[in-house]
């Protein structure tokens, strides 16, 4: 089992623990190998790496990102929040050797529920990579260029069929969109992969990548205001419920379950694994999130959650809007 992380020193403790929680839901695995895209990870965490590494007899191997940064600067790749780290995972004809068949990237954000050997022995049928549907996306495709009906994938879990994604050159497909289409995206890696291997990817079960807006609310009111015609139905989202694999944390209300005070419904699930990490030690700090998230927690804890869902669907899809109209406005600027 081949695993990808990717993290800059910020985002190690919180990549720790999913490791932590990958390791403790995978005992039976044969032999896990984490592979690790180190952008500048201090050495105080590595050592907690190697803790957690010998305690459960499994290898973790950094790999060195300052070439693939250079590579990205060179194609002219752009950052996102002033780091390369989130777009490196496409690249990964870049530096995983020709012998790996298959690979599971898993976002830092997460906890590992269960095994994953069901992902070994998924029939890609050609396909250079499988992921599993976005769950808040009913008007922002439209704004990248995609169309109402077509599906939307979230990168916070992807199958890599290593072979054919070589073969298949999907990495220069995304460097050829870059360079003569459009390069600045408010979600990049996401974008750039729906946007040009859309019609290669294989749709996974969403136990693989669970996602909190399907417990923020009941799935009857989540269905009934987020009316998505392309996503999974409640019923596949009801049954899946009774086995997630992989709990994806979103940012909600502002904040992640490492922030002081948060009202993520994943909280305790991440509590549960920081707590037999090496990062036991964690202090949990305040979001510093605008006062806008401070009044939508408020509403959210004294809303009727119907209502709730109406105004966190508007505001959510308001910020993508937003956000989109700056990374084009940036996409812009770069042309000039």
């Amino acid at each position: 089992m081949n695993i990808l992380y990717q993290c800059n020193d910020k985002y190690a403790p919180y990549c720790g623990i999913s490791v932590t929680s990958l390791f403790e839901n995978n005992k039976d695995a044969d032999s896990i190998c984490v592979y690790i895209l180190d952008d500048n990870i201090s050495d105080i965490n590595k050592n907690k790496f190697s803790i957690l590494a010998e305690k459960y007899d499994r290898e973790i191997k950094y790999i060195e990102t300052q070439p693939l940064i250079s590579k990205m600067k060179e194609l002219g790749i752009p950052t996102y929040r002033g780091s390369y780290t989130t777009n490196m995972k496409m690249f990964v004809n870049e530096f995983i050797a020709d012998d790996v068949d298959r690979l599971i990237y898993i976002d830092s954000d997460t906890i590992v529920s269960g095994s994953l050997s069901d992902l070994l022995a998924v029939d890609f049928n050609g396909k250079p990579i499988a992921m599993v549907l976005d769950s808040l996306v009913e008007k922002y495709k439209c704004l990248v260029g995609l169309k109402e009906e077509d599906r939307y994938f979230n990168a916070g879990v992807l199958l890599f069929n290593v072979k054919q994604w070589k073969e298949q050159k999907c990495t220069e497909k995304i460097i050829e969109h870059t360079k003569k289409v459009r390069a600045q995206y408010s979600a990049p890696d996401q974008d750039l992969i729906n946007l040009n291997i859309r019609d290669d990817i294989l749709l996974l079960s969403p136990k693989f990548n669970m996602q909190p807006a399907l417990y923020m609310f009941d799935l009857k009111t989540y269905f009934k205001v987020f009316n998505n015609p392309s996503y999974y139905s409640m019923s596949e989202i009801e049954e899946t419920k009774k086995d997630v694999r992989i709990y994806h944390f979103f940012r909600v209300m502002g904040e992640f379950p490492w922030h002081k005070d948060n009202l993520h419904p994943f909280n305790d699930l991440f509590d549960k694994y920081m707590k037999i990490s090496p990062w036991a030690d964690y202090i949990k700090q305040p979001s510093q999130a605008s006062a806008v998230f401070s009044v939508e927690k408020l509403m959210y804890k004294c809303l009727p959650k119907p209502v709730f869902a109406q105004l966190f669907k508007m505001s959510h899809e308001f910020f993508m809007a937003k956000s989109n109209k700056m990374s084009l406005k940036q996409e812009n600027n770069k042309l000039m």
